[in-house]
């Protein structure tokens, strides 16, 4: 039987084997599944965790960073023992200060392609990150 794509991306907590307990390669083909489905442009940097170097709780954990504005960094967290969700976290401060700007059920590769657009058109227009991680911020809490 042939797993859906959407299974997938949602299946991460496995009852037997964690995928953070599979190892580095295992967590990095499931990373490179995550950014190949998310076309990233040409504006992202992008890095993800093996070995836990940030924290080792999340089975993906991308670190997307934008090339013309080195302090705007997004983290990318799929669903694993600490939380059901997908989330996206915007780095206000480098030093662990961030803050949530997506909280989803599902992985849409499209929804978190268009908020990566928005960021990229508001650093294109001079936004700051800390003021990007406010409209962000709103934006997500419906405001």
């Amino acid at each position: 039987m042939r797993r859906s794509r959407s299974h997938v991306y949602s299946s991460f907590r496995s009852p037997t084997m964690s995928p953070i307990a599979r190892g580095e390669e295992y967590r990095h083909r499931l990373s490179g599944a995550v950014l190949n489905a998310l076309k990233l442009s040409d504006a992202w940097r992008n890095d993800c965790e093996g070995r836990g170097e940030w924290g080792g709780v999340f089975p993906v954990h991308l670190r997307l960073t934008h090339r013309k504005c080195k302090h705007l960094t997004i983290d990318i967290l799929s669903p694993g023992d600490e939380s059901p969700f997908w989330h996206g976290l915007i780095w206000i401060n480098p030093d662990h200060t961030g803050l949530y700007i997506l909280n989803a059920e599902k992985f849409e590769p499209a929804m978190i392609r268009q908020m990566l657009i928005r960021i990229e058109g508001l650093v294109s227009a001079g936004i700051k990150p800390a003021e990007i991680a406010g409209l962000l911020g709103r934006k997500e809490m419906g405001v």
